[in-house]
């Protein structure tokens, strides 16, 4: 009898775990925002997309930095140097893997920042940090508390930033946003000033960033740094007429 408890007790507690995942997968956890436990982030460039969790599995693709991810499945591996947690991820188009733990931000969006934007401690403008994140910065948002929003990310001097808050008016969640705000950081990252003032020139004349609030800015920029063509002046004719 006790035997036949404990199994009806384990399949209560399966039945209660589906149950509110179920109910919680699709559930706003992030103060107004759309934002549910199975959305993520990727906030490192090239992470490994594989197969199975753990070692073991083979790799089947590259995540990008800044993409959006829709979590499907969640496994804790033992290893020698204890537990780590692997989610299974879906991309955009559908391919599925598992990634690590620290390679994504669960229960966060995307986006780009606007304008600068000074980081807090605590939804409070009392607690000010030194951290301030620059236009074009990508970042993962998790909640939202009245006029701040709680961010994850890394300003362009290098400064982390995990669950800070910032001003929810200096972002953009507009997917051409993030998305020009991404190249522009692949941009930045090339070996000389004229890979990079090309990089940029392609987001430019690209028109379907066209409608992005960051290209006026690109424009002006590139043109600003575009070589100023050698002026030639032709000598004055001085010979006579017979």
């Amino acid at each position: 009898m006790k035997k036949w408890l404990l199994i009806v007790a384990g399949l209560l507690v399966v039945i209660g775990g589906v149950s509110y995942w179920l109910l919680t997968k699709d559930k706003d956890v992030s103060g107004g925002l759309g934002i549910t436990e199975k959305d993520a982030v990727c906030l490192t460039d090239g992470v490994a997309l594989k197969d199975a969790p753990g070692k073991e599995g083979a790799y089947v693709g590259t995540i990008n930095f800044g993409e959006k991810l829709t979590i499907t499945d969640k496994k804790e591996i033992e290893t020698s140097k204890g537990s780590k947690i692997y989610y299974q991820v879906e991309l955009k188009g559908g391919q599925k893997g598992w990634v690590k733990e620290t390679a994504i931000i669960v229960a966060a969006r995307p986006a780009a920042i606007a304008e600068d934007a000074t980081v807090y401690k605590r939804p409070d403008l009392i607690t000010q940090t030194t951290k301030v994140f620059s236009p074009l910065d990508i970042i993962a948002v998790t909640k939202k508390q009245g006029e701040f929003i709680e961010v994850y990310g890394k300003t362009k001097d290098g400064k982390k930033v995990k669950g800070g808050w910032i001003k929810s008016s200096a972002i953009s969640f507009e997917d051409v946003d993030v998305a020009v705000a991404i190249y522009v950081a692949k941009a930045n990252k090339k070996g000389s000033n004229d890979a990079r003032l090309a990089a940029l020139k392609e987001i430019v004349e690209n028109p379907d960033f066209s409608s992005s609030r960051f290209i006026g800015e690109l424009t002006a920029l590139t043109a600003e740094a575009a070589p100023v063509p050698e002026q030639v002046t032709e000598e004055p004719d001085t010979t006579m007429a017979d």
